[in-house]
């Protein structure tokens, strides 16, 4: 039993101590992405590898021309600002709607 304890004691410190545990993880709605070259160029403007860990973009509904990223930050203290991804896609037809 007191070695069990110790493992969930160590694993549970490992997991809170983990830079990704504490990163800030959304899942935004893309509006006009319908194709690999939208997924392309909203992967190029908006997946700043040091700024996030994780970046992925995908068409969900070609017709309704609908699309998702999934994204998380690097930083503990970072944040997936709506605004501020908006402002990297300006000049572009593409526009995150939400992030939840």
């Amino acid at each position: 039993m007191a070695g069990f304890l110790a493992s969930l004691a160590v694993g549970l410190m490992v997991s809170i101590a983990s830079p990704s545990a504490m990163a800030e993880s959304k899942t935004c709605v893309l509006d006009k992405t319908h194709c690999s070259g939208c997924v392309d160029m909203v992967t190029d403007r908006l997946c700043d590898e040091s700024q996030f860990s994780t970046c992925k973009v995908r068409v969900v509904d070609v017709k309704k021309e609908i699309g998702e990223l999934k994204i998380e930050t690097k930083d503990k203290n970072g944040k997936v600002v709506l605004a501020d991804l908006n402002k990297k896609l300006a000049g572009t037809d593409y526009k995150v709607v939400s992030c939840k």
